[in-house]
């Protein structure tokens, strides 16, 4: 599930409702994706590649998943300004593109 949370108040309740009591947070311009390792991701497909110009780590997916079944919820910030719903589109089309491969 992705959140857009930037207040305190709307982080406390997202942590409150939260079944898990262990977190793990990750950088997506830092760790998901950056432009020095293009070579490690997988490329969206045309023509969703008009839209989303960036690509997530090949094998990305699977660490949030790991992450989860050990029992973490998984927090993904970003310094650049990405909307939600790009953020949404970019994992689902990355994950399809993973389970294609």
């Amino acid at each position: 599930k992705i959140v857009n949370v930037t207040l305190a108040e709307d982080i406390y309740k997202v942590i409150n409702k939260s079944a898990r009591n262990k977190c793990v947070t990750i950088d997506f311009d830092e760790v998901l994706y950056s432009d020095d390792f293009q070579e490690l991701c997988k490329k969206i497909p045309f023509p969703q590649k008009l839209i989303y110009k960036k690509n997530i780590r090949d094998k990305a997916s699977l660490l949030i998943e790991e992450f989860h079944r050990l029992g973490y919820d998984v927090w993904v910030y970003t310094g650049s300004y990405l909307s939600e719903q790009y953020i949404k589109g970019l994992f689902y089309l990355s994950i399809n593109v993973v389970l294609m491969a």
